[in-house]
């Protein structure tokens, strides 16, 4: 089995790498193996332009079996906790359109610039079909912007708009990416702090590191251990 480990930044996956370094076996800078399993990091960038890129590029794509995108994420409901992680089964894009001089705001899907349900969205949203969630994550539904809104009156536009449970800058970029591409995926996004008005101390950013890093290390092993069976 062969895993993409896809991440924005070096600093959110380091302590898996780390884990990786010490009791996996390093083929190269860029090449995990341990049994069945070899695994490859993929660092991108915060970016949205810059995940399809980085996907279609990496060498052996199409010999991907699963790729994982591993990331923070801001909560727009308590319903999800800080340091929680989650599995994204629905994305969408929160900011790909028009606003009008009365404020009000038309997504591509409403200006006709894009089918609905034209590949691979489902009334405007791109949906995991091949999801698995061995770690028995909750399972969310993601707003993918360029713009993390910093204001009470658009958070609560966003939030009225889309009724999802986290925000990201490039989760709905992986998930088309991987899509087109035709490779299985899955996206763990921890909740480091909650979409309100920015601050410093509604951060919780080291902690949410941790506990991301936990559940990929142990959706790792369990795939490692299911890989045992694939000849």
């Amino acid at each position: 089995m062969r895993i993409l480990i896809v991440s924005s930044s070096g600093e959110e996956i380091n302590p898996t790498l780390e884990y990786m370094d010490e009791n996996w076996e390093k083929i190269s800078f860029s090449e995990y193996k341990k049994g069945n399993l070899t695994v490859f990091p993929l660092v991108t960038g915060y970016a949205s332009i810059f995940m399809p890129y980085a996907l279609a590029k990496f060498h052996g794509i199409e010999d991907i079996d699963y790729a994982i995108f591993a990331g923070l994420a801001a909560g727009t409901t308590r319903i999800v906790e800080i340091g929680q992680t989650v599995n994204v089964g629905r994305d969408i894009l929160g900011d790909v359109g028009i606003e009008e001089s009365d404020g009000t705001f038309k997504d591509l899907f409403k200006l006709k610039f894009h089918e609905p349900t034209r590949f691979p969205f489902f009334k405007g949203e791109i949906f995991n079909e091949d999801i698995i969630n061995p770690l028995k994550l909750r399972v969310v539904k993601n707003i993918s912007v360029n713009t993390i809104p910093g204001t009470f009156e658009t958070i609560e536009e966003i939030n009225k708009r889309y009724h999802a449970e986290i925000v990201t800058t490039n989760g709905a970029a992986f998930a088309y990416s991987c899509r087109m591409l035709d490779v299985k995926y899955l996206q763990l996004r921890t909740i480091y702090r909650y979409l309100e008005p920015t601050t410093i101390i509604n951060r919780e950013k080291e902690f949410a590191i941790r506990n991301l890093n936990k559940e990929l290390m142990k959706l790792i092993e369990e795939l490692n251990y299911l890989s045992r069976g694939i000849s």
